[in-house]
């Protein structure tokens, strides 16, 4: 009796010790190859690897791949330095398991496999497309899998041109690798005439007058004089005098589109000015809404370690938002998922969510309030700070926001309140973020940077399969994270209860003293793209604390 027992015992155990020792399906240790496409390289040039089972089958998407320098990102990479490389595997699900042999990577000094730009024309007129062409030294053609960029952003395709005159530089960045570019740079000389409308103010107060000009720019070289016959007015509607000065004066607050457009005397365009102006025409002042609701725009901002402008425009945001709009724009920090950062795959998501959304083909990028027209991909404060001041000059129904939340551990309990000042359907976000995060950073001074305001967590995010999800919230390409609250009605409290037990992080954990809650509350609005509705309202509090309503300061006459 006891012999059999002592079988059984030593059965189970061994049942056991397979299931916990094998990670997702994979067999044992040893039963695993390593490979590599090529063992000898230029700096730069990637290699990829793959797992391969005792069966044949291609495993390589349940393992990590190691070298010399530490644990790499995915399954193909290269070296910016000369040397010998030897490259590990081990199961994602349990790093105990190792492949039974490694490979051997020798990197040359030399450059390996370069890559030229080419184009049809050099000299073009405004909005005369040119044609790129991206070639490796093999003489293959590789344009599909590169970005052609030129001083201002990453465009669409490799065929386009330039709405302005002037001289372009356009450079090549393979998709794969970013840090992989073209030998060569090319020169495009633009010319010919557009014309471009001007205002003396573009925040003014109802009934203050406003005068607008239009300049013509030859070649790239703005005249002095104004150009003649052009009739500006609201965008799609009324045109101004064209006898005089263009003044006009706005009776209401709001924001006001304003174009410019020239005329022959048959009443047929000839020519229009290339850019339009927002005016924001504001109240006097908010005698009579003391309980006005303080409003924030939420910065949606798209970032990363590799990305060389990504310092410059943080910069830009965190100067925007503490000197010329101190506490009136809310940033949150979609940031690749990378060695630096680590950030969970769903912020990775979410991240692509939004450019495609937003057709944005470069970052860094910020998105003011869910609102498809207040995006850019330039760091331009003023830009910037009249962008947020006209999303919240649209919308003067603010909703208002509190929260609380208690923090135990790691367990965070938090209470989300709401009071629209509307009848209308709602959406909540709400996100952790951490800040002072210092890591390695391309662009930056001295190759680190603080990063702030960096999306870990979603509390709204719907669990399950996306596809059988509702599609109130849900954009293009997926959902951002937001919770579809129905139709609330004005002047009524709601509340919301989220529990969230936060991961512990490795390589290094988080640093919960440095970690925020970001809510935010939407308004469903058909006209506003791509999703149907905007930021409302927005405010942050650290976790294990609370925040009540907030309201606007109340100014004399």
């Amino acid at each position: 009796m006891k012999t059999n027992l002592l079988l059984k015992i030593m059965l189970l155990a061994g049942i056991l010790c397979l299931g916990s020792c094998t990670p997702g399906g994979e067999q044992g240790e040893g039963e695993y190859t390593l490979s590599g496409d090529k063992t000898s390289v230029g700096i730069n040039e990637q290699v990829t690897f793959t797992v391969t089972a005792e069966d044949g089958r291609d495993v390589t998407s349940d393992w990590t791949f190691s070298d010399d320098t530490g644990v790499r990102e995915g399954n193909r990479f290269g070296w910016s330095e000369p040397g010998t490389y030897t490259v590990t595997a081990a199961g994602k699900t349990n790093s105990a398991l190792k492949t039974k042999n490694s490979v051997t990577v020798t990197v040359s000094a030399s450059e390996g496999i370069t890559y030229t730009i080419s184009c049809d024309k050099t000299e073009v007129k405004v909005n005369e497309e040119v044609t790129f062409t991206v070639t490796s030294s093999e003489g293959e053609d590789v344009t599909d899998s590169w970005n052609l960029c030129d001083e201002s952003m990453c465009r669409v395709g490799n065929k386009f041109g330039w709405d302005k005159a002037g001289e372009h530089t356009v450079t090549a960045h393979s998709k794969e690798d970013p840090s992989i570019e073209a030998e060569n740079t090319i020169t495009i000389t633009v010319s010919g005439s557009t014309y471009k409308l001007y205002a003396d103010k573009d925040v003014v107060y109802v009934r203050e007058e406003v005068t607008f000009y239009v300049r013509e720019v030859i070649d790239g070289v703005e005249q002095e004089e104004d150009a003649y016959g052009f009739e500006a007015g609201i965008k799609g509607g009324e045109r101004f005098s064209t006898f005089g000065p263009l003044k006009n004066v706005f009776p209401e607050a709001g924001v006001y589109t304003v174009d410019a457009v020239k005329y022959d005397y048959k009443g047929e365009e000839i020519a229009r000015a290339d850019n339009t102006l927002e005016i924001i025409v504001k109240e006097h002042d908010i005698t009579g809404y003391e309980d006005r609701y303080y409003r924030r725009s939420l910065m949606a901002e798209g970032t990363g370690t590799n990305c060389t402008g990504c310092p410059s425009m943080a910069e830009i945001i965190e100067y925007t938002e503490t000197y010329l709009l101190p506490d009136r724009m809310l940033p949150l920090a979609f940031h690749l998922n990378d060695d630096a950062c680590n950030v969970p795959i769903s912020m990775y998501r979410n991240f692509f969510i939004l450019t495609n959304d937003y057709e944005i083909f470069a970052y860094p990028f910020y998105i003011i309030d869910w609102n498809l027209t207040y995006k850019s991909t330039n760091g331009d404060a003023e830009a910037l700070k009249h962008n947020v001041e006209a999303s919240q000059a649209r919308y003067d129904k603010t909703p208002g926001l509190a929260v609380e939340t208690t923090l135990s551990g790691r367990d965070l309990t938090v209470k989300i309140k709401t009071t629209p000042r509307e009848t209308a359907e709602y959406f909540l976000g709400a996100y952790i973020v951490e800040d002072d995060i210092y890591t390695e950073q391309s662009g930056a001074e001295g190759g680190m940077m603080m990063q702030r305001n960096v999306a870990y967590y979603c509390l709204t995010e719907p669990e399950g399969n996306q596809d059988n999800l509702p599609e109130e919230g849900i954009g293009k390409y997926g959902r951002l994270g937001l919770e579809p609250l129905g139709t609330l009605e004005g002047e009524q409290e709601y509340t919301y209860d989220y529990r969230f037990t936060i991961p512990t992080h490795e390589p290094i954990d988080h640093n919960l003293d440095n970690c925020r809650i970001v809510y935010f509350i939407c308004k469903a609005d058909a006209t506003m793209e791509p999703y149907g509705y905007f930021c409302a309202n927005a405010a942050t509090c650290k976790l294990g604390e609370s925040q009540d309503y907030e309201y606007e300061p109340i100014y004399g006459e």
